[in-house]
């Protein structure tokens, strides 16, 4: 394998790296994105999970308003676009229903990772 000859090779490199720094790939599992926390996920779609502490969905096509339906607990967001080489931290957010988009890319990964296990209710001043 001569990596000068595949022109894929960098993208490859930066989404493993990013895999690595960012996803705990090796407690999750494949699942059908519409068994998951993606019920309207379009076809092509694949998804992992660790089902209750994070998700991913990848694509390789642009789709606009992908339905979510977190977990209770707050979540971080990411989306990783391997062609582009771009990660794109996209916040924080209590669980629920939220909807995203995807670029049109070949390789996109949105990344969904609980960090808070329940939302504190704010409570007023006294």
């Amino acid at each position: 394998f001569d990596p000068a000859e595949h022109t894929a090779a960098a993208c490859l490199a930066w989404l493993r790296k990013a895999i690595q720094e960012n996803v705990t790939f090796w407690k999750m599992q494949p699942v059908a994105p519409a068994e998951s926390i993606f019920p309207d996920a379009p076809p092509g779609c694949r998804a992992m999970a660790w089902p209750g502490q994070e998700y991913v969905l990848g694509t390789s096509a642009a789709q606009a308003d992908i339905q979510v339906r977190l977990p209770p607990g707050v979540w971080r967001v990411k989306r990783f676009d391997a062609i582009a080489r771009q990660e794109a931290d996209l916040g924080e957010l209590a669980g629920g229903g939220h909807k995203f988009d995807a670029p049109a890319s070949r390789a996109v990964l949105l990344h969904f990772k609980k960090i808070v296990a329940e939302p504190k209710a704010i409570e007023p001043p006294l």
